[in-house]
């Protein structure tokens, strides 16, 4: 260490002498007899000493570097992509240099600074520790005694105990306290020191000790290494310093706390140092004296320190890709290609070198991002408006894209972030990979209860009774966790429908009433296990493995909720678990868990991406075919959709009070989630107008993103869904109006269907207490178990009789109208009738009517009117 500025006290001076002292004998036994340095240790502390070197002393020749991240920005003429970097992710900013780079004027600077003997001694230098020695006893300026090849041994130490990425305030102490540890002046840690540098020193030449040194030193913050330092301070490479400039970077390493340059109030600090180091290398004779002169006349200011701006972390990144950064940053414990566990994963990326070849398509994330921050104001003072949009591909879970409406801050508030607009939270992804807690899906979950309905060999076709009803929780089967003794379950229709529909328009007018009538034909639990084969899981809580053994695993709180208003999706969850469940339907039941990188590079050798984790028929085949006609029924009715050729499946989803809203639509190629909502709070976005009012921002958010996807990656048609799956287990309904209640419930259950009478009765000419009325009619066809809701007559209304089929005198008419309850009337028509010869017995003309025959009634046969009304007839009279 060279000459410093601080004066000992007389204390310290005495430790000095006896503590080196005592190392200079040691060294003198190390250079004799290796082995009696050992002796002459105490025995408690020889072994801790000198058995092994510390690992991290084999960083020298690899110490850490950037990693690079890059996304697809287009297509090669061959068909492959075209990559350009979305990031710079270091542990230590440092680009390392080779030997062949390391210019005299570097080299020089650097031995002026810290071991002008380095050439001529070994590892370490027991001249220096004398002279060392008598300067600090003598009342000198403080001298220190370690040579270049010990100050590699302490830059190593700190590279290797620093395990954060210091971009937070909070670290710097933290940091600090590591830096004083691995230069602790203890004779313990500098015998153990000494020693790593002997090692050193056996294995690398001085020219790759200086070259070592050289990148693995620190220049301040998070500034390793004499070229970045270069690039940091000066804006400029190592083979275009001046002398001024070389001698201020070398300056710093001893003391970047106190001389780093990008702190104006270290320039004075700085200056005095480079300044003591110029003036020993013009005595060394590596420089002129006309370039001293000209190095010192040169004022260390705001006016010669060129600060480039920061380039590590995704705080940085690429405008369009911040999230995405963040989110490669936080997989690294997953990357099986760095290492087989995570430490030894997360240690590798901390060593740097790797080139990260993405599966984000940077083309549409920009797209996605210029669409959400219209629809969605990053500074919307209203409320905590949020949206996020994440695509993902069918049949491999490749991520290729994830963008939201805030810009990425992870800074802390005192290194200014989390200024308005901002959030270091990723909207699209787990907690453990970003932060966010996740949303309730609401109808985006109705997926999972279509698919359980479809492997009990339902169909599309089938109709059930949509009607909003107060149903008892009793009533839902769930072998996870139910029985359920109390309460009811009556989630309102959003658009007050009632009445049958089939089950593909229940999915596709996402008509709450109809999934209530389906999911109490299934097993709660069982729509779980789907979910769970489809990767759902809650956000806030780390995935389960989805290979349960048994049902008791998939209890706890890390899996999902089978309560019946799991129905509607009352776990949070991430937009990217949603798109990736749907993606399955459009890879014919595969599901992929998401992936985000191809390939990595590292040192010219190309390592495995992520690979991909998909299980073949998740779902069957041909229940994702009749899901995927289903959800194509959806698609083409929302505004969302482009209409630009490419088939497309669909799901909207919205919760209780629109406190989120949800669109999921894609091809086989492209599935895509949008998310719209509440970051926190409970806004009603129905009640938020942003070009556009009532809760549908989705949709045409939707409808420009895939404008441009679909051009890019299109889509197959669909498989057919089978007819077995579309016919599903249909019931004829039969006729039950007249019979009574016993004789109809009978019936009606005889068939596996539910007997539903209403409370209310209805006018009806049956005879009161009969059913008067059933719904849905005769004939109809209903999915088995449905309810057929009859009303039971009052008997408050007559069916007017047949008089003209057969000839009716009035005398008859009156009769059958008053046994009717209704009232007759008669009106005379003059008109001829029929004579009868009394010759023959024959009627003169048997076209003419009888005497006193019904020739009219003013209410047609067989109209059912309420009891005391009018019946008129007319009756033929040959006069009147």
């Amino acid at each position: 260490m060279a000459a410093g500025t601080r004066r000992p006290s007389a204390a310290s001076a005495l430790l000095g002498v006896v503590g080196l002292s005592a190392i200079a004998g040691l060294l003198a036994s190390v250079a004799l007899v290796p082995g009696l340095a050992v002796a002459s240790v105490a025995a408690s502390n020889a072994t801790d000493i000198f058995e092994n070197l510390p690992s991290y002393v084999a960083q020298a020749t690899t110490p850490p570097q950037q990693n690079r991240i890059m996304a697809i920005s287009g297509t090669k003429d061959d068909g492959t992509p075209k990559y350009t970097q979305i990031a710079t992710v270091y542990f230590q900013n440092r680009i390392a240099i080779p030997e062949s780079e390391v210019t005299d004027l570097i080299k020089h600077a650097t031995l002026a600074a810290e071991d002008v003997r380095f050439y001529q001694h070994g590892a370490v230098d027991p001249q220096g520790i004398l002279r060392a020695l008598v300067a600090n006893v003598g009342g000198g300026d403080l001298q220190g005694a370690s040579t270049l090849t010990q100050q590699l041994v302490k830059n190593l130490c700190i590279t290797d105990k620093v395990t954060e990425y210091p971009e937070a305030s909070q670290e710097a102490e933290k940091n600090k306290a590591i830096r004083e540890d691995c230069q602790d002046p203890s004779i313990d840690r500098k015998l153990k020191e000494m020693k790593s540098a002997i090692g050193l020193e056996k294995s690398l030449s001085k020219d790759e000790i200086l070259l070592a040194y050289l990148n693995i030193a620190g220049f301040g913050g998070n500034v390793y290494g004499i070229e970045s330092a270069a690039e940091r301070y000066y804006s400029t490479t190592t083979d275009k310093l001046t002398v001024a400039q070389a001698a201020s970077l070398v300056g710093i390493v001893q003391s970047p706390g106190e001389r780093s340059l990008d702190n104006p109030a270290h320039y004075e600090a700085n200056q005095a140092r480079r300044d003591h180091i110029i003036r020993v290398m013009a005595d060394q004779g590596w420089i002129t004296t006309a370039e001293r002169d000209e190095a010192l006349a040169t004022p260390v200011d705001d006016d010669s320190v060129h600060l480039a701006p920061a380039t590590n972390g995704c705080i940085v990144a690429n405008q369009y890709a911040r999230q995405f950064c963040d989110y490669i940053t936080r997989s690294v414990k997953d990357f099986t290609s760095l290492g087989d566990s995570v430490e030894e994963r997360q240690a590798n990326w901390k060593i740097g070198g790797y080139t990260v070849y993405t599966t984000l398509d940077l083309r549409l994330n920009k797209t996605a991002q210029g669409i959400l921050r219209q629809w969605a104001p990053i500074k919307e003072t209203q409320f905590k408006l949020g949206a996020s949009l994440v695509s993902i591909e069918p049949g491999t879970g490749r991520i290729l894209a994830m963008a939201q409406n805030k810009k990425f801050d992870n800074r802390d508030k005192a290194d200014g972030g989390g200024g308005p607009g901002t959030s270091a939270i990723n909207f699209n992804t787990d907690f453990a990979y970003g932060g966010s807690s996740g949303f309730q899906p609401g109808s985006g979950y109705k997926l999972f209860t279509l698919l359980n309905w479809l492997e009990q060999g339902h169909g599309l076709n089938e109709i059930v009774d949509v009607t909003r009803v107060s149903t008892p929780q009793a009533d839902f089967t769930d072998s996870c966790n139910g029985p359920y003794t109390a309460g009811s379950y009556s989630p309102r229709n959003d658009s007050n429908e009632s009445g049958y529909y089939s089950v593909r328009d229940a999915m596709a007018q996402s008509i709450n009433g109809g999934f209530v009538q389906m999911a109490l034909q299934l097993d709660l639990c069982e729509t779980r296990r789907i979910a769970l084969a489809l990767g759902m899981h809650r956000a806030a809580l780390l995935p389960k493995d989805r290979a349960y053994t048994d049902m008791d695993e998939a209890t706890d709180l890390q899996a999902l909720s089978t309560i019946p208003a799991s129905i509607l999706g009352v776990d949070e969850v991430a937009p990217m678990t949603l798109a990736a469940a749907y993606a399955t339907i459009a890879a014919n039941g595969t599901f992929c868990e998401p992936i985000a990188v191809d390939k990595f590079e590292r040192a010219g050798q190309e390592l495995p991406g992520q690979a991909q984790d998909c299980t073949v028929a998740a779902v069957d085949p041909e229940v994702a075919a009749a899901a995927a006609s289903a959800m194509q029924t959806g698609a083409s009715r929302y505004a969302g959709n482009p209409h630009d050729g490419t088939p497309l499946i669909a799901k909207t989803g919205t919760t209780n009070s629109s406190k989120q809203t949800w669109l999921t639509m894609g091809s086989t190629k492209l599935m895509t989630t949008i998310w719209y909502g509440n970051i926190s709070g409970n806004f009603p976005i129905r009640s938020y107008c942003r070009l556009g009012c009532g809760g549908q921002q989705r949709h045409p958010m939707m409808k420009a993103y895939l404008t441009v996807a679909d051009k890019m990656y299109g889509g197959d048609a669909f498989p057919e869904a089978p007819e077995r799956l579309l016919k599903g287990i249909n019931v004829k309904v039969g006729d039950y109006v007249g019979m009574s209640p016993e004789d109809a419930k009978a019936a009606i259950e005889s068939l596996g269907m539910v007997y539903s009478e209403e409370d209310d009765t209805v006018a009806s000419a049956e005879p009161a207490g009969t059913i008067g009325k059933q719904l849905p009619p005769e004939g109809s066809s209903l999915s088995k178990g449905q309810k057929i809701r009859v009303f039971i007559s009052d008997g408050s209304k007559s069916t007017v009789p047949d008089l003209l089929s057969t000839p009716t005198d009035e005398g008859a008419a009156d009769a059958a109208i008053t046994a009717a309850g209704l009232v007759p009337v008669s009106v005379c028509r003059a008109t001829p009738t029929q004579v009868i010869d009394p010759a023959t017995g024959q009627p003169n003309d048997p076209n003419l009517p009888t005497e006193g025959r019904v020739v009219d009634v003013s209410t047609a046969a067989g109209t059912v009117l309420t009891k005391g009304k009018t019946v008129t007839i007319t009756v033929a009279h040959a006069a009147c």
